[in-house]
């Protein structure tokens, strides 16, 4: 169990902060970035490294978050450029294997 509760960040605008800091839906069911209004699968636990959170993704994934990022025409914090470089790594890597 963790002693300090999870902080996230969100993948497309960079916002960062706690899981009760999250918008809901009028129903109260689905959850929502309070920095882009995007939904929370943008979302990654910072204490997960980059390498645990792309375990089950792939390359499209980073290219729909680049996608998404461009439509809405917002541009990565540096944070979220260092933690994007590292899914980039972890994807070439995979590609030289």
């Amino acid at each position: 169990m963790h002693d300090r509760p999870s902080i996230y960040i969100c993948l497309l605008c960079g916002w960062q902060g706690q899981p009760r800091e999250l918008t809901r839906d009028p129903d109260g069911i689905r959850l929502f970035c309070p920095g882009c209004s995007q939904p929370a699968s943008y979302l990654m636990d910072l204490s997960d490294t980059p390498e645990h959170h792309m375990e089950f993704r792939r390359g499209d994934y980073i290219h729909s978050l680049e996608a998404k990022r461009a439509e809405l025409r917002i541009k990565p914090t540096p944070e979220l450029r260092q933690i994007i470089k590292k899914f980039n790594r972890i994807l070439n890597a995979e590609g030289e294997t």
